[in-house]
């Protein structure tokens, strides 16, 4: 709240910005026409809306004008942001979502489909560098990692399902686990995961090797080694060809 003691033009930009974030709640600066405050009120909610119709493409298909509109007026009414960058609007969006959104009337599954959909953004964004290519049919015994350009995600929902056919009100009894990844031809691609895999593509990064990996996954899951290591190692071949794992950089 600004104080009574700020400089002139300090406290007419509060004011400006206090107009513009609820233009009902708080009147225009003084001196300044209504009609002319009313352009940058919906230049600014115009270029959010837009921004954030355009990341969050499933959400915004999924909800109707008004509550997509009420939505996206509250996070612009509500929320502070710690970033001044333009494209990392969608993250603040979701960490609205996440700690200061309160409204019945949401879909129960709509934090983490947003989530889905930001992680498009982000890995089409990323300037990470892809790991080194494996050699051709990748043996175990190279130390492999998780490219910084593929995420493994864990959704309590179905997200990569989710679409006006398919909301559900409740989330079934399994997870579900999806890798998002960013190809050579820098498409981000979707694939479908379970919960062993995601955790050897944990392991890979820490173990020695991917044989030593599989190995201790094996013993994780309890099963058989060898039965592991020959599922294993076409796995981590396909994984290679798609880019998700790569030749560590030690």
């Amino acid at each position: 709240m600004r104080g009574s003691n700020l400089p002139k033009f300090r406290a007419l930009q509060y004011d400006f910005a206090a107009h513009i974030r609820h233009p009902d709640r708080n009147p225009p600066p003084v001196g300044i026409p209504s009609r002319r405050m009313d352009v940058y009120v919906g230049l600014v909610y115009q270029n959010i809306d837009n921004f954030l119709g355009s990341t969050f493409r499933t959400a915004r298909d999924i909800l109707s004008d008004a509550h997509w509109d009420a939505m996206v007026r509250d996070f612009v009414h509500r929320h502070v942001s710690d970033s001044p960058y333009f494209r990392q609007i969608p993250e603040e969006f979701l960490a609205y979502l996440e700690t200061e959104r309160d409204c019945a009337e949401d879909p129960p599954f709509l934090l983490e489909l947003c989530h889905f959909e930001w992680v498009r953004l982000a890995l089409d964004l990323s300037d990470a560098e892809p790991l080194g290519a494996c050699a051709i049919g990748p043996t175990l015994d190279q130390p492999l990692a998780l490219s910084p350009l593929a995420w493994p995600l864990r959704y309590r929902f179905p997200v990569h399902r989710i679409g006006p056919d398919c909301q559900p009100a409740v989330p079934p009894e399994e997870a579900t686990w999806l890798i998002r990844y960013r190809d050579g031809a820098e498409r981000v691609q979707s694939m479908s995961s379970n919960e062993a895999t995601v955790r050897l593509l944990q392991l890979l990064g820490e173990a020695s090797s991917a044989r030593d990996a599989l190995h201790q996954v094996a013993g994780e899951l309890e099963r058989d080694p060898e039965r592991i290591l020959e599922f294993g190692a076409d796995l981590i071949g396909r994984l290679a060809a798609l880019g998700i794992v790569g030749a560590r950089r030690d």
